[in-house]
């Protein structure tokens, strides 16, 4: 039927005079010019953030039809100056087919911008993804001042400059602080300030006055001067200064616990022990408490005070004060034997109270040869998931054992539920039989947080004992000012 129509067609345009077209055309019919090449990008499908030196998977599909080789090319543009940069490049000879490439990241920063070309047979076709992908790269930081070994006394009147420049993206701070080795991690730093980060580089000037951001006085030493960068998405990262700073001893003058100057012991046999201290205020009456603490925080609640609320007059200086051993409570009550730093905290009108430690220690013992520890770290609590360092540090003497292993006291630390020493049946031991003999690294202990037999999200105590015969009771206990608690991974 089709076949006659078409011949009834014909005969009449013959008829008509019109010249007789062909009935069917049957000669290659080239594609439109705009389909002969295509290429879509599959990933990424959505804008996006990711940290520097994160990897970003790019996929793509195309279409030549153009009947030669061809190529598709791949680049990253930025946002920021419009530069590109060529990611991968490959053939694309088959009529179709599809592409994967996996960018990495590093040295890139902001936002992109990806862009995949095809090319062939003279034509090109380009097509751009649906969301940028923006590179947060770690905060910028550099030391500016100062550019050489300095020797600094912290003084009310003096004050040394600590220029540097700095910039975050987003959201980024940085701490400076004063450490005596170049191991940042290690939680002996000393910061010194904490600020904000602007978004575009600015200089910025610290002028120091010789006290930690908690207000208290840098001991004497040589420190490595350090910047610790955090932001909300990458690792913190540390920029370490070309100079170092000497903090030299602070002269005799102001308020200062002046005795014990160097450790000292204080049986519990014994009637009083002697603490003196200055105040050296001319312009202020002031209120003073005298207080003892484990660890060299002295704001983390586990202070004993034990002399209450003495009122200086301006001008005058305070007599010495003869502690028996007791703490400020109603009734009084006896401290435990440990090792303690006494120091004091001088309240003046107007404010915040002032806190001074002496150097020495005090050995609170009831024999001349009975082993103390002291737990000084940690003194805050911790939040921790299974796995990372939690780091245990202590004070131990051992008066018949400190220069001989052999003969040293034993050291056991544990994790407790409920704090009391004296009940054991629920505590987790985490280190056992270190001697006592030695300081430095011997005297720490980096837990690698195992939360076996213990109950994600509670919070738990750190105990450590010091034993000299193995029977119990042990000789000396403390608990350190910090706690721990356990962070489920599956439920943040």
């Amino acid at each position: 039927m089709r076949t006659a129509a078409l011949i009834l067609l014909g005969l009449g345009l013959a008829l008509a005079g019109g010249t007789c077209l062909p009935l069917v055309d049957n000669t290659a019919r080239e594609p439109r010019q705009g389909t002969k090449l295509i290429v879509a990008l599959t990933s990424p499908d959505a804008a996006r953030t990711v940290r520097q030196g994160d990897t970003v998977a790019i996929a793509w599909t195309f279409s030549n039809l153009t009947g030669g080789s061809g190529n598709v090319t791949v680049v990253a543009e930025s946002r920021t100056n419009l530069s590109r940069t060529t990611l991968t490049s490959g053939a694309a000879s088959t009529t179709s087919g599809r592409g994967a490439y996996t960018w990495d990241t590093a040295g890139f920063e902001g936002p992109y911008a990806i862009i995949a070309t095809i090319s062939g047979g003279g034509l090109e076709y380009s097509t751009t993804s649906v969301g940028l992908v923006t590179v947060d790269a770690p905060p910028k930081f550099a030391f500016e001042a100062p550019t050489e070994d300095v020797e600094f006394t912290p003084s009310e009147s003096d004050e040394l400059a600590i220029r540097y420049t700095g910039s975050d993206n987003e959201s980024g701070k940085v701490k400076l602080g004063l450490d005596v080795d170049t191991n940042h991690r290690n939680e002996n730093e000393i910061i010194i300030n904490e600020a904000d980060l602007p978004t575009k580089p600015e200089q910025k000037t610290f002028y120091w006055n010789g006290k930690s951001k908690s207000g208290e006085i840098v001991a004497a030493e040589t420190y490595y001067l350090f910047a610790r960068l955090e932001d909300a998405r990458n690792d913190p990262t540390f920029v370490d200064a070309v100079a170092r700073i000497k903090v030299l001893e602070a002269p005799a003058t102001g308020a200062a616990v002046t005795k014990p100057d160097e450790d000292a012991n204080f049986l519990t046999t014994d009637a009083t022990f002697r603490i003196e201290y200055r105040i050296d205020d001319e312009d202020n009456d002031v209120l003073v408490d005298v207080k003892i603490d484990t660890d060299d925080n002295h704001t983390n609640g586990n202070e004993i005070t034990i002399l209450s609320q003495q009122f200086v007059a301006k001008d005058t200086e305070p007599p010495p004060f003869d502690w028996d051993g007791n703490d400020t409570h109603d009734p009084p009550a006896a401290v435990p034997t440990g090792i303690y730093r006494p120091f004091i905290v001088i309240s003046r009108e107007t404010g915040n109270p002032q806190t001074i430690r002496a150097d020495g220690l005090i050995f609170r013992r009831d024999t001349e040869n009975q082993p103390l520890i002291g737990l000084i770290e940690p003194t805050s609590v911790r939040t921790l998931n299974p796995g990372e360092y939690l780091l245990i540090k202590w004070r131990d003497d051992d008066p018949d054992g400190d220069a001989d292993e052999a003969q040293s006291a034993k050291i056991k630390v544990v994790i407790d539920e409920d704090g009391d020493p004296a009940t054991t049946g629920d505590q987790k031991v985490i280190l056992t039989d270190r001697n006592a003999a030695g300081d430095g690294v011997r005297d720490t202990f980096q837990w690698s947080v195992n939360a076996t037999g213990l109950d994600l999200g509670k919070i738990y105590y750190i105990i450590a004992y010091i034993d000299k015969d193995g029977v119990d009771p042990p000789d000396s206990w403390s608990v350190a000012g910090g706690r721990l608690i356990i962070r489920d991974p599956t439920n943040p």
